[in-house]
């Protein structure tokens, strides 16, 4: 044989060799997932071709209803060819993945966002996390936030202003709420995050609204269809091309902003965008969140690009929004369906603020202990992101069952919070279970409405914030009615957790 058949031979040999090891490392894959409870056997995705055949709007009740037939607190199943997801609901479970340092990278459901938000505090995972969560979280210390809570109540202004507006145009007519709120929490992030101020709240019909909306949409519809997984297939069709084009229109904005800012102040001149830096009293104004990231990375020893600061802001423009917007709509609907605890807000309200109409601080919104009660138990019995997922970098172990590297774990924080074993009576509106001798000796994971652990929201502190101070500019005005009740409202999970159809809400001047 001559020596170039035998290396020939060697290569086939080394080449077969490596295709039987990975055929061997995904047979004893699939033997492990496969012990697992589940309505599905890897690597099959039987569970999305039966979501294709169910109505959108139904579902997300669908699959709480499925994941509730697995008592041991989880399940597995298939989405994808190649991707297996165990669903968890047990704090005990969720103990094992929160805390972790290592099973820290997000799942495959975030790669859909990566033309977008690339490598921001998001999507990152490893050492780029960590070192963008060390050099963004002074922008969200407690004078920041305070510093916001102007933006916030200015806003809440506008939106009562149109809530009445809407009335004296349609008395006695309900409105839909959710619709509204997602036009001013739009307009907060906005203005705290990039220091513009859109106007979104008047200016019914923008670009960057728009594009935020269709990318919502495709995202979520994207992951429920298998044969769109790969982009070379997505950004051919038809929808791919739609959410390419809303991408690029949101990344054009984001950019055409932070070039502005980085050239006032390479020039030195206070560019009115948002804030100068002290006014007439010689006091230090406020700055959006882009503004404070460029004074951090002024000092960085290698600063981040343009690119790179783009994808941040643009993941606290995303993830700064919608989600605070849905914990706002879900506490005026699980207010409008409990009157005897809406008249406890009302009686704390017309206590703190009397006949005032003056901006809300976060001194005030601190001292209103039944607010708070009622925005935890909302986002317990609403959370606004209802499942967040990992892709693990390490084996772990449920109970027994075994759970290799590459599965994708998906928190299910709706079904978490909705346990009859950790919370009894689940279906129930309580704030009470939030009193301090109420929830004394409560499994620290059991309520996660931000995730928890070293990935837990970063902008918690704000978002409670906003969802406050804007509950409290509409209560000081209307007593709320909910046009739906709980059994008749449809809920659907597209990133958050939005209301099929709207929120209808009566308004009662008080």
């Amino acid at each position: 044989m001559t020596t170039f058949m035998v290396f020939i031979t060697t290569v086939i040999v080394i080449a077969l060799m490596r295709i039987l090891i990975q055929v061997f490392k995904f047979f004893k894959f699939c033997t492990d997932i496969n012990k697992l409870p589940g309505p599905a056997r890897y690597p099959l995705p039987t569970v999305s071709l039966q979501i294709k055949k169910i109505k959108h709007e139904d579902r997300f009740k669908w699959f709480s209803n499925l994941i509730a037939k697995y008592r041991k607190g989880f399940m597995m199943n298939i989405l994808h060819l190649n991707e297996a997801i165990i669903h968890i609901y047990n704090p005990r479970h969720m103990e094992i993945i929160f805390p972790s340092t290592e099973n820290i990278k997000k799942s495959f459901f975030y790669d859909n966002l990566n033309i977008w938000l690339g490598q921001g505090l998001l999507t990152s995972s490893g050492q780029t996390w960590f070192h963008q969560r060390k050099l963004i979280t002074p922008a969200f210390h407690f004078g920041v936030v305070e510093q916001f809570a102007e933006v916030m109540s200015e806003k809440s202004k506008i939106l009562t202003e149109i809530i009445d507006e809407t009335l004296r145009e349609n008395p006695g007519k309900p409105i839909d709420i959710f619709k509204l709120i997602i036009r001013c929490a739009l307009d907060i992030i906005c203005e705290t995050a990039m220091g513009v101020d859109m106007n979104v709240q008047r200016k019914y019909d923008t670009d960057y609204m728009n594009a935020l909306h269709k990318v919502a949409v495709t995202s979520v519809d994207r992951v429920n269809s298998p044969w769109l997984k790969w982009d070379w297939i997505f950004y051919r069709t038809k929808q791919g091309k739609e959410a390419k084009s809303a991408f690029e229109t949101m990344i054009d904005f984001t950019m055409s902003i932070i070039k502005k800012k980085k050239l006032a102040r390479l020039s030195k001149i206070n560019e009115k965008i948002n804030e100068i830096d002290l006014d007439e009293f010689g006091k230090r104004k406020r700055k959006a969140f882009l503004d404070l990231l460029l004074d951090v990375n002024e000092n960085e020893k290698v600063p981040m690009t343009e690119v790179e600061i783009r994808e941040q802001v643009d993941t606290f423009m995303f993830a700064g929004h919608d989600t605070t917007a849905a914990a706002i709509n879900w506490a005026i609907f699980n207010l409008g369906n409990n009157p005897e605890v809406q008249e406890k807000i009302h009686q704390e309200l017309d206590g703190h603020f009397g006949n005032s109409q003056g901006p809300i601080t976060l001194k005030d919104v601190a001292e209103l202990k039944c607010l708070d009660r009622v925005v935890k138990e909302t986002l317990r019995m609403h959370p606004s992101v209802p499942q967040i997922s990992r892709r693990l970098t390490q084996d772990i172990v449920l109970d027994g069952y075994k759970i290799p590297k590459g599965c994708n774990v998906s928190m299910a924080i709706y079904q978490l919070h909705h346990n009859p074993e950790v919370w009894p009576d689940p279906e129930k509106f309580d704030p009470d279970r939030f009193l301090p001798e109420n929830s004394r000796g409560r499994h620290p994971y059991a309520y996660v409405p931000f995730s928890a652990g070293p990935r837990n929201c970063i902008g918690q502190k704000f978002a409670v914030a906003e969802q406050k101070i804007v509950l409290t500019s509409i209560l000081r005005k209307w007593r709320v009615k909910s046009a739906r009740t709980p059994q008749e409202m449809k809920l659907i999970s597209s990133f958050i957790l939005r209301p099929h159809d709207g929120n209808p809400v009566y308004f009662i001047p008080k």
